[in-house]
């Protein structure tokens, strides 16, 4: 189970981290990140399936669901 608390602790010491770091190299990282997200998508569409499948399983409810599923258009190109 994920710790909210330990997970804002670090969140705020990413965020002091980054403040120094130039806006090029921020968005260089984005630009990199997305392109990733887009070159793996069919990887990550086959993982959200069985994410989908499991929240079926468990009895979640479909408007959870709906916002679980990525398509092409979730993802971008």
């Amino acid at each position: 189970m994920i710790d909210l608390n330990e997970l804002g602790i670090k969140a705020k010491a990413a965020a002091a981290a980054l403040a120094d770091t130039p806006e090029s190299v921020i968005n260089n990282a984005l630009i990199r990140a997305a392109n990733a997200l887009v070159d793996n998508r069919e990887e990550i569409k086959a993982a959200n399936a069985e994410d989908i499948e499991n929240a079926k399983r468990k009895g979640l409810s479909a408007a959870f669901i709906d916002r679980l599923a990525l398509t092409d258009k979730v993802i971008g190109s």
